[in-house]
């Protein structure tokens, strides 16, 4: 794949996350002022952006040994928990509902999402908590096998790393918020649409980072492959 092709299709994906969203709001009629559909364009338009630097970050194919690797995930899991901490702090001290950032369209709100997942809590779907703990949990060891197993293939680039990064670091702050807050304190709160913090940030552009590094990488992993490595490494006495 050539490199302006590369480029049109990183500017394609992480906007487009956004705006089949957008398009899912639309229909429900949750977004149906002038105002709304035109301020709700703003988070593609910053993905769009975002999409511009990792293509730059790709280029470099900068790779980072294990210590800067846990530095930069130990990072992201302290901007997101600090900025709760602060947010919740705050809040209480002042005894404020909400501070708005922009008018009729974000403001900082904190509200414990005690439903387990942003989709239970957007659809209202009801299951034990523990559940929820555990799928997280799984989840997060499934990312960790995956990024261990691409780098034993020796298949690791800058992009496949981005991916673990974010994700890793989105889903123990999930797990982290699932233990110890009972639910996840989100305090971005985009009018009508929904409440989410830094943590769902990190997820959300983690999955255009995956998208984007199936996209460009020729690798494809075989499951029955995967899981004797699994096992082999990590399971075998």
């Amino acid at each position: 794949m050539n490199k302006k092709l590369k480029l049109i299709h990183f500017l394609m994906v992480y906007p487009s996350l956004w705006l089949v969203y957008y398009m899912f709001e639309l229909i429900s009629k949750n977004i149906s002022d002038t105002y709304s559909i035109i301020m709700n364009l703003l988070p593609a338009l910053l993905l769009l952006v975002i999409s511009y630097l990792f293509y730059m970050y790709y280029k470099k194919s900068v790779i980072l040994n294990n210590t800067y690797l846990a530095i930069t995930i130990s990072v992201l899991f302290s901007i997101d928990q600090l900025s709760k901490l602060t947010i919740s702090a705050i809040f209480d001290e002042n005894n404020i509902n909400s501070i708005n950032l922009i008018p009729n369209y974000l403001s900082i709100t904190p509200d414990l999402n005690d439903k387990g997942s942003f989709i239970a809590s957007r659809f209202n779907i009801n299951a034990p908590f523990i559940i929820f703990i555990a799928l997280n949990f799984l989840i997060l060891l499934f990312i960790f096998f995956i990024y261990k197993y691409i780098s034993y293939k020796k298949q690791l680039n800058s992009m496949n790393q981005l991916t673990f990064i974010l994700l890793f670091s989105g889903g123990l702050c999930s797990l982290i918020d699932k233990i110890f807050w009972g639910g996840s304190l989100d305090f971005l709160h985009i009018h009508n649409l929904f409440i989410a913090d830094i943590k769902d940030i990190f997820i959300t552009i983690g999955l255009g980072s995956f998208i984007m590094s199936s996209i460009i990488s020729d690798y494809q992993i075989e499951m029955k492959d995967l899981i004797n490595f699994i096992f082999k490494k990590f399971f075998k006495n």
